[in-house]
């Protein structure tokens, strides 16, 4: 039974159904805490989150990884924990608390959060984990998932200079570009698709493109992509005193619900989230269980 109900994967489908006819008719529930103190694990995963970003929690898209995460975490008759950490108070946050009393076999930790001084500590402790999102620094040893970001760019600037664009620039925070890597490969992506097209790349920073005229970046443009979905909100919540040209064509990664209530179209490419968060958890699980992996990273496509 416990080979059943622990997932194992060599098991035959007649066995496992018979098994879980057994469970559902006794409504069967595991001890968790009895299995952890004989096998000296938790059978609990962890998941870190900044708590001084209080929009994170409620981000549509950091609930996308976690229903991935969710998904495997629970077929696998495990726990989840969520665990909040600042940047700078490392020591006093219940993200070092569980690694170091070892209440959890396993962490997830999204890049952001990923710094030397967290590698460090999971390190130091033997906390296997595996990085959501592709770190800043490189280091051998670590694990991580991420979209492929530079794939992504190249796709959704290949999409409107096929639809007969040519002025196309790119709008990025400059403080995103020293601790997300991946809008570094979005705005690399991007550059690769116009110089494959021969047309000239046009960057600016929100805040150049707020004094710019024509809705351009360094002239009049027939289309802006936006590194990330709050930047392009950002905009458009001054669209009101400095309204986009109509014949403008707005782009943005991560294709979200809000969208639809844009009055300006939006052009966007699909980034598979949940499948973000199903290749992370697989991959802690597999860490977890000293599953030999073919490579250290995962990279996915977006459509």
């Amino acid at each position: 039974m416990s080979r059943v109900l622990n997932g194992n994967t060599n098991i035959s489908e007649r066995t496992r159904d018979k098994v879980m006819e057994i469970v559902k008719q006794y409504n069967y529930v595991p001890n968790t805490l009895a299995k952890g103190l004989a096998s000296s694990r938790t059978y609990t995963v962890g998941f870190c989150y900044d708590y001084t970003e209080k929009q994170a929690v409620s981000n549509p898209f950091f609930q996308m990884v976690l229903q991935g995460v969710e998904d495997v975490v629970y077929r696998r008759n495990f726990l989840f924990l969520m665990m909040s950490m600042q940047r700078d108070q490392l020591d006093a946050s219940s993200f070092a608390k569980v690694v170091t009393e070892r209440r959890v076999d396993g962490v997830l930790v999204p890049t952001q959060l990923f710094t030397e001084a967290v590698h460090s500590l999971l390190l130091r402790e033997g906390m296997p984990f595996v990085v959501v999102g592709e770190p800043m620094f490189a280091q051998p040893g670590i694990h991580w998932v991420d979209i492929d970001n530079v794939q992504a760019a190249m796709a959704l600037t290949r999409r409107l200079i096929d639809r007969g664009l040519g002025q196309i620039g790119i709008v990025y925070d400059e403080a995103d570009k020293t601790k997300d890597k991946f809008v570094l490969d979005r705005i690399e992506g991007y550059r690769r698709a116009m110089g494959e097209a021969g047309l000239q790349a046009k960057e600016a920073t929100l805040e150049r493109l707020r004094g710019m005229s024509g809705n351009g970046c360094g002239g009049a443009s027939q289309a802006l992509i936006f590194s990330t979905e709050s930047l392009l909100l950002d905009w458009l919540d001054e669209a009101d005193e400095h309204p986009p040209a109509d014949s403008i064509h707005l782009a943005t990664f991560d294709r979200s619900p809000y969208h639809r209530h844009i009055k300006y179209g939006v052009e966007s490419i699909e980034i598979e989230l949940e499948t973000m968060g199903i290749e992370a958890a697989d991959m802690l699980f597999a860490l977890i269980e000293k599953t030999e992996l073919a490579q250290p990273y995962i990279k996915i496509p977006a459509k």
